[in-house]
């Protein structure tokens, strides 16, 4: 099963290639305002990580999503069982 950590470090080398940015710049960042992520940039990444995590991010999902941890809960949730 996936960890959190591992989650966070693909999404963040996700974010590196797309952007062309080191990744220490992703890790220091407050948020995922990026320098200024374009929406082709930013659906490179979402489809991305769906393909990296065989998850499908639906639009609502992704409209809060602010920060790293927030993309990692939120594949967390998609990939992991939930209770009944």
């Amino acid at each position: 099963m996936l960890r959190s950590a591992q989650i966070a470090e693909e999404i963040v080398a996700k974010l590196a290639a797309v952007l062309g940015l080191p990744k220490e710049d992703i890790l220091n960042a407050e948020t995922l305002d990026l320098h200024s992520i374009d929406s082709i940039e930013l659906v490179e990444v979402v489809m991305g990580i769906e393909e990296e995590f065989d998850v499908n991010l639906a639009d609502w999902e992704a409209e809060d999503v602010r920060s790293i941890s927030d993309v990692v809960q939120m594949i967390l949730r998609c990939i992991l069982p939930q209770d009944p």
